[in-house]
């Protein structure tokens, strides 16, 4: 849900219309946090206790680098590209990856606000297996 409406947040804004472009950045102003506690708090529920600040670690360095990064790109970007070509960029991005985050593990997606019994596994390391591949022998940890 937050990633279609920064989808539609971000067409709003490639639009030349001011009331538009100002409920655009209303919208993108609610969903921001509303992605980022939804993101937080997924892995939260996912990551082991012991192993809470490793990965929280690894999950701030993989997200200030890319941002930090995003900054020159996107300066560099703006002089050449027309920003309005940038925000259709961005809103196809969102919606892509809306549809996979939608279509990628719906058991586990549809079961995630429920209580695990002790025969359901919510911890989403199946799903997570399926992508990592050959790596996701990281997962495991030591109690």
């Amino acid at each position: 849900m937050g990633l279609a409406c920064l989808t539609l947040a971000m067409l709003a804004l490639a639009l030349p219309d001011l009331v538009v472009v100002l409920a655009g950045m209303v919208v993108a102003g609610f969903v921001g946090p509303w992605l980022g506690v939804a993101g937080v708090t997924a892995f939260q529920r996912r990551t082991p206790s012991a192993m809470m600040g490793r990965v929280f670690g690894v999950l701030r360095l993989t997200l200030t680098i890319p941002q930090a990064a995003s900054i020159g790109i996107g300066a560099a970007l703006i002089t050449v590209v027309n920003y309005r070509v940038l925000l259709i960029v961005i809103a196809v991005v969102a919606a892509a990856s809306g549809l996979f985050a939608f279509s990628a593990c719906p058991p586990a997606r549809r079961r995630a606000g429920r209580l695990a019994d002790e025969n359901q596994d919510l911890s989403g390391h199946n799903c997570i297996r399926k992508y990592l591949g050959k790596y996701s022998s990281y997962l495991e940890y030591e109690h």
